[in-house]
């Protein structure tokens, strides 16, 4: 059946459409995208540093805040991409210095269209975090909700 589902606020969201209740479990839909999703590189697994990356609120309506910590200063590429893989936005892509940082992704891709409803991933790439040739990759995953 096709519905839409509606963010109310405090990661409460409603539905409407052709769907009987006893089809949908919002508690455990919530649960399942507030579950952590990180892949990092393997030859950077064992190290003690943390890039902190947080998402939220998760799901979102408007704007979606990513923060992240940087241990050194750091090319970094943050990327959001849909469900089957396809990158739609590149939030950032520069050198920035160590620290705490935060950006708004406003759910649009890079033509500044607004993209729709669905689960979508937001990919932190720090190159030099461990001040050696090795990347780390942190991956997020998000609901949207309009």
């Amino acid at each position: 059946p096709l519905i839409a589902l509606h963010y109310l606020a405090h990661g409460r969201f409603a539905y409407s459409g052709n769907l009987h209740e006893s089809e949908i479990n919002v508690d455990s839909l919530y649960n399942v995208l507030n579950k952590p999703s990180t892949i990092e590189s393997e030859r950077t697994k064992a190290s003690n540093y943390k890039l902190n990356l947080k998402t939220f609120p998760n799901p979102f309506n408007s704007q979606l805040t990513i923060q992240f910590q940087l241990h050194n200063p750091n090319n970094v590429k943050l990327n959001v991409y849909n469900i089957v893989g396809q990158k739609i936005a590149t939030i950032i892509n520069k050198n920035i210095e160590s620290g705490r940082h935060q950006y708004l992704w406003y759910g649009k891709n890079d033509r500044g269209k607004k993209v729709s409803t669905g689960i979508y991933f937001v990919e932190l790439i720090a190159e030099n975090e461990l001040k050696k040739p090795v990347q780390r990759n942190i991956l997020r995953r998000v609901l949207l909700i309009q």
